[in-house]
Parts: C-alpha cells; structure tokens; sequence
C-alpha cells in the first residue's frame, strides 16, 4: 500500500474567514510527494504564484498554466528548455503540452513554441483559433478551417488526411493525432498499433476528443464517455459502467479524466503511481473543479471553494496513517512536511492554512 500523495498548492491570499472564497490548483500523482516511487521532476510542486489562473496543460514531466492577465507559468521538468517561457510573451488565450515541449497560442492569432524542436515553427502559420499537442508534435487549425501539422512525424501523425472535413477541436496523443468534425464525427491518424486511430463508426455525436499513450476518448452529446484503443481490462470494459454527466475529458499516458458538472472528477485506467487516484478531499470541495489536466502519469485540476472554517487560530491535525494536504493562502514558501506519522501542530498566523486529510492510495 502506498500513502495518499502529499501535495503544496499554492492558492491567492484571502481573508481567512468564514464562507471565504478561493480558486487553486491540485495535482497528485508522479511528482507529487510520498505516493511516488518514480522520478520526480516537481511537475506537480505548485508554484504559489499560481494565482488567477484561467487554462492549464500537463505534459510528460512539466506543466504550464494561463493566469488572468494572459501571462504563462511553467514548471516541471526542463531539461529541454520547455519550462522556459520566452521572454516578453504577448497575452496567451490556450496553452499546449508535448513530452519535452510546449505550445503557446497568442491572441493575435500566432503561436509560439518552445522547449525540443522535432521541427520549426511553419512560417505561414496564423490567424490560429485551436492548437494541440501529441508526444513529440504540434496541431494547430486557422479560422479558415485549415489544419497544419509539424514535429516528429514517424507514425505520419503530421499528415493531415484529405478526408479530413470541417474540424471543430484538435488533440494529440503520444503517436497519432485527432480532429473533432462540426458534425460530431471523428478523424484519426499516425500510430494504430492497438487501435487508437480507428474511431468506432457508431460514434457521431461527440463534443470533445482528446488522445493518450496508446488510446483515444471522446465524450459525447449526452455526458457519456467512448474510448478506444489500448484495453486496460482484459474484458475491454475500460470506461465506468456508470460514468454521466461529463462535461470535460483528459487523457494521459494510461489513464483517463473526466469532470462531472456536479464539479467532481473520475479517474480510470493503469493506476500506475496513483495516477487515477483522486484525492477524497476534492470531494466535499464546492463548487467544485473547473478544469482536469491529465499529464503523462499524473494530474491537475483547477478548482473553486468556499471556505467555511475561521482558521484565526492553532491547528491541530492528527494524521495517524492519512497524509495531509496543505492549501497555501500566503505568500511565504512552505516546504512539503513528508510523511506526517504523529501529530502536525500549525500556526496559521498571517499565512494560513487548511489540513485536509486524504485516504490511502492503493494500488
């Protein structure tokens, strides 16, 4: 049995005070404290500028987040450079990761890349409304309609089909890439070794397809989610049998994320590292999540809350066998306290904190 993941997230400075209000970002999973037995690349070590923010996007060992003002936060691994955000980046609307790169989407209409270069940046490339990474290679469609692919392109991930279409939405999965069409069927190409570029014909009513390592999702018109490729369960069942309500979907290397428009989230798929362990805590939260990001063998979601506690005072939390999750309100860096075994005495003081505890992660 491995403990439940131990995460720091770094949250805006509110009055600490009954029904106050907050948005945040959680993430567990590789990277992310005791629960990891894998390189950690601090992919999920939250920066406590992490405020306002509006879009996040997870890649292989890095993670990028939009804040309000149109700037990009990066953190993670970077080793390529991919954490390096270019200086004097104009106002950013969508973000995008591959394994060891990242895609920016200026409101002009321009994009920016950044990170490793399987291929440069199309010289003709504007007027852009939607982009999408795979592992190694980027997707982008024009307001014409017009989709552009370049990267590593061994699978033919970057050659567009002609019978494309009129494409709604773009995403990429590790080898192969996907197109949503404005009728709500599904183009597919590059890598199929297990299916994942072979959309089942049934499908024709989705809203939003995203690609992992060796599979593809779409979810559809009535909150139902549909995947293929890659089979977890040898039965093939590899979506909830009870899975509704789903408004958004998010694919990582083995494992699947799904938010409910209650605000709460599923996960499934290889439980590897905890990777579709979601934490109880994000359960009692209200309103909820906003947003899922499933990265390689790890997550984030965005989230909101009302915070019913007056924490003006000493807290006292007895862990036992449970971790402890901290929310940071303050500015001041708060180091990551490990394996709590005994009693946790904090001092909120002008910083101020909110202990949840979270259950074991079984794997």
């Amino acid at each position: 049995m491995k403990r439940a993941t131990t995460l720091i997230i770094g949250l805006q400075k509110i009055a600490l005070a009954s029904s106050a209000s907050g948005q945040g970002l959680v993430a567990w999973g590789i990277g992310a404290g005791d629960c990891i037995g894998s390189p950690n690349r601090g992919q999920c070590q939250i920066p406590l500028r992490a405020v306002g923010i509006t879009a996040i996007a997870t890649g292989f060992q890095h993670s990028l987040a939009i804040k309000s003002d149109g700037s990009l936060l990066a953190w993670g691994d970077n080793e390529f450079g991919q954490c390096a955000v270019p200086e004097n980046l104009p106002m950013i609307k969508a973000v995008a990761c591959g394994d060891y790169h990242s895609l920016a989407l200026r409101l002009d209409g321009q994009c920016v890349t950044w990170g490793q270069e399987w291929a440069p940046l199309p010289n003709d490339l504007s007027a852009i409304v939607g982009i999408a990474c795979g592992g190694a290679h980027n997707l982008a469609m024009n307001e014409s309609g017009t989709v552009v692919a370049w990267g590593y392109n061994a699978s033919q991930q970057c050659d567009i089909p002609a019978t494309i279409g009129s494409i709604r939405q773009l995403a990429g999965g590790a080898g192969h890439s996907l197109a949503l069409r404005t009728d709500g069927t599904v183009s597919a190409w590059g890598s199929n070794d297990y299916g994942e570029s072979d959309p089942p014909a049934e499908l024709a009513d989705a809203v939003m397809v995203d690609g992992g390592g060796m599979f593809s999702a779409a979810l559809r018109t009535n909150g139902t989610v549909l995947a293929w490729g890659y089979r977890w369960d040898p039965s093939g069942n590899d979506v909830p049998p009870d899975l509704a309500n789903v408004t958004q979907i998010s694919c990582g290397a083995m494992h699947i994320l799904a938010l409910h428009d209650s605000g709460h989230v599923s996960a499934w798929g290889n439980p590897f590292e905890c990777a579709t362990y979601v934490p109880g805590a994000l359960s009692g939260v209200r309103p909820g999540v906003l947003e899922v990001s499933a990265g390689t063998f790890y997550s984030i979601v965005r989230v909101e809350w009302e915070c019913q506690a007056d924490l003006d005072q000493n807290l006292m939390v007895e862990s036992g066998d449970l971790s402890i999750l901290l929310l940071n309100f303050g500015s001041s860096p708060i180091s990551n306290p490990g394996d709590v075994d005994g009693n946790l005495d904090i001092d909120s003081g002008d910083i101020g904190l909110i202990l949840l505890s979270f259950g074991p992660c079984v794997e």
